[in-house]
């Protein structure tokens, strides 16, 4: 079912509810995500302690030690949390959101995948197609 546009929210949060409700194991945020285990991608991206210990609990996790097998992993991970949702935001919105390190947090699955994104500016990209363009 199809969540209902809630007036006052906007495009950007409007969309992210709808993908939020039809995926069971990600979920989606407009602005500024609450709770732990958040972390905002520039911060990440300038952190290599942190990806280190990322790398490494994946590779001691679900890779079983196979260090290429982790890094495997990892990059489809993330890639996965940030380039798939936006590309499913244009295929069936026709709409979606700078992907730029800055205007995204990424949550971490303790086993290291990512089960959040997180928009942190209510941007929108929409094709001329998208009936709110």
């Amino acid at each position: 079912m199809t969540p209902p546009v809630v007036p006052g929210r906007g495009p950007l949060a409007d969309t992210l509810a709808r993908l939020d409700a039809a995926d069971e194991y990600c979920r989606f945020v407009a602005g500024e995500p609450g709770g732990d285990g958040w972390h905002r991608l520039d911060e990440v991206l300038a952190d290599a302690a942190l990806l280190d210990d990322w790398y490494q609990t994946i590779v001691e996790g679900a890779a079983c030690g196979k260090r290429d097998v982790a890094g495997s992993y990892f990059a489809g991970w993330i890639s996965g949390v940030i380039v798939d949702t936006a590309v499913i935001a244009l295929m069936a919105e026709q709409r979606s959101w700078p992907l730029c390190d800055t205007n995204l947090a990424v949550h971490r699955h303790d086993e290291g995948w990512f089960d959040g994104l997180a928009v942190l500016a209510p941007d929108v990209r929409m094709l001329s197609s998208d009936p709110d363009a």
